[in-house]
């Protein structure tokens, strides 16, 4: 019990959105024992709520419903398109906030190379 963190709070102004008593406990590590099955329905899970939370990011890009890639070809490929050149800006904008640090990273790389090579 040494490792673990205890808060409680007592709201003398409980309403239905206050609770009435709050309490926060902080663990350093907490361990779970899962046989073969629930861990299969917990990957399970986890996949599944990866491949909504895509659905869910590329919906903005797919085409109407009833334009479909037979009838409009062209349609179709301007939005894959879209969402390349949605990525490709994306990764750019993280590469430019990234810069300093990873030049940063290069200089202290070639500075521990250069001192273990003598």
């Amino acid at each position: 019990m040494s490792d673990i963190s205890r808060k409680i709070t007592i709201n003398h102004r409980a309403s239905s959105t206050i609770p009435k008593v709050n309490a926060e406990l902080q663990f350093e590590e907490i361990g779970i024992i899962l046989d073969a099955s629930q861990y299969r329905d917990a990957i399970s899970m986890v996949d599944m709520c990866h491949f909504y939370l895509r659905q869910y990011q590329y919906r903005k890009f797919r085409p109407a419903q009833l334009a479909s890639p037979s009838s409009h070809p062209s349609g179709s490929m301007d939005d894959g398109d879209a969402v390349l050149v949605g990525q490709t800006m994306e990764r750019d904008e993280n590469l430019r906030k990234e810069r300093a640090r990873l030049l940063l990273r290069f200089a202290m790389d070639a500075i521990r190379s250069e001192v273990h090579d003598r």
